[in-house]
């Protein structure tokens, strides 16, 4: 699952990128999203996230609605990224990982979504708080934006 963070403050001479929090609307879209993985019976094993605030504090939020114990592992490398980072932290994860969370930033994530759609209506942009959920029937070390996946779109 490819989560894009949720509304963050907007950006001011006073607060670093990294540092920028979540706004109430995007405590909201984080908890959404959680809730409709939950009700699909998506509870991550594992949760990765960029390290500014916001992807940090998204995955807590829908980790918090999902009620899971899960750690958030947090990848310096995936602040300010190119969608095939994201491609590297996906082939390196552990096989024993079934359901994976990552929380990212764009333009990175809907890079890679669009790298991934098959569809008629490609994904162009992703707003903040949306999801993709990629289901990947092979090994973690394989995933390759030249394969074909299913892919839902959830929207906070």
């Amino acid at each position: 699952m490819l989560t894009r963070h949720a509304k963050a403050r907007e950006r001011d001479h006073v607060t670093e990128d990294l540092n920028r929090p979540i706004r109430a609307k995007g405590i909201h879209q984080a908890q959404s999203i959680g809730l409709q993985l939950k009700h699909l019976s998506l509870v991550p094993d594992c949760i990765v996230s960029s390290p500014s605030l916001r992807t940090k504090e998204t995955a807590v939020y829908i980790k918090s609605m999902l009620s899971c114990n899960t750690d958030i592992t947090i990848e310096e490398r995936l602040y300010d990224c190119y969608y095939d980072d994201i491609v590297e932290s996906v082939k390196l994860l552990s096989e024993n990982h079934t359901c994976v969370l990552f929380t990212l930033h764009n333009p990175a994530i809907t890079e890679l979504t669009y790298q991934l759609d098959r569809s008629n209506e490609k994904i162009t942009h992703l707003r903040c708080g949306e999801s993709v959920i990629i289901e990947i029937n092979n090994r973690w070390d394989s995933f390759s934006v030249h394969d074909d996946y299913k892919l839902t779109i959830l929207k906070p």
